[in-house]
């Protein structure tokens, strides 16, 4: 695990972005995870858990903000890690890498899932593709 460096916690708590990007590798495919949660100690505990990993491997995600979290945005106000899948990666190693490291991550219960257009996998892991067979963005609202 990491300890998460003043500076981070500060950008964290946010209130000008719902969302702290990481880039990395081309992921164009439209697969995505997101890992559920509601308070900013479960922000911290995914940070901590995943971020070492997904830096070391280049996989471009997003760590909610407070501002996500204090949102009126039904869903997305839980959704506080994003992880978009490499085009070069296995969705399916990456779930069960993801799954590995949250062992224990309580964040999720009693969060009510699945989330419109997502399916869940483990705890508080859910998936999608966001894209069509042309490759055009899904918004999860219209997802089937």
């Amino acid at each position: 695990m990491t300890k998460i460096s003043d500076k981070m916690k500060e950008a964290l708590n946010s209130n000008k972005v719902y969302d702290i990007q990481f880039n990395g590798l081309k992921s164009d495919n439209g697969w995505k995870i997101s890992i559920v949660g509601k308070k900013t100690t479960d922000i911290y505990d995914l940070y901590d858990r995943l971020s070492n990993y997904l830096s070391n491997h280049k996989i471009t995600h997003k760590v909610a903000t407070i501002k996500r979290i204090e949102s009126n945005l039904p869903e997305q106000n839980r959704k506080l890690f994003t992880i978009y899948v490499p085009n070069t990666m296995d969705i399916n190693k990456l779930l069960l890498k993801v799954e590995y490291l949250l062992k224990g991550y309580k964040g999720w219960s009693d969060i009510k899932m699945p989330f419109k257009g997502y399916e869940v996998y483990s705890g508080g892991i859910c998936f999608r593709n966001d894209r069509d067979d042309y490759g055009n963005y899904i918004p999860a609202k219209n997802a089937k």
